[in-house]
């Protein structure tokens, strides 16, 4: 999340949507104080366990729970890519953890270029 930043003060209008692979933690209600504390403009969601699994699969992104013996008692392993996906939600391009987000940022005006 953290290279999305850089993208939107390079392009304050873009939208991100956050999605939880965690519903168990990351209730709608979690999820909405989260929010409060980032930019007005990155959205997250959640839904049921079979939802996510869909949604999942359907863009590629790879994630399992890892039971720990913390006193969280899991945790949750995860792609960290970004998703560039149009509007009709088609895969655009997938960004591996690590993409500046200047290279985000000269796809985004070229897309909106065209």
């Amino acid at each position: 999340i953290g290279e999305l930043f850089g993208v939107f003060q390079e392009l304050p209008q873009t939208q991100a949507v956050f999605v939880s692979v965690d519903p168990e933690r990351d209730t709608p209600e979690f999820l909405q104080e989260w929010t409060a504390y980032m930019p007005d403009n990155l959205y997250a969601v959640t839904g049921s366990p079979g939802a996510i699994r869909r949604a999942a699969d359907n863009y590629g992104v790879k994630y399992a729970r890892v039971e720990t013996t913390s006193t969280a008692g899991y945790t949750m392993s995860h792609t960290a890519d970004i998703y560039l996906i149009d509007r009709d939600g088609p895969l655009l391009v997938a960004y591996p953890f690590g993409t500046p987000a200047a290279d985000i940022v000269e796809d985004l005006k070229t897309l909106n270029a065209s």
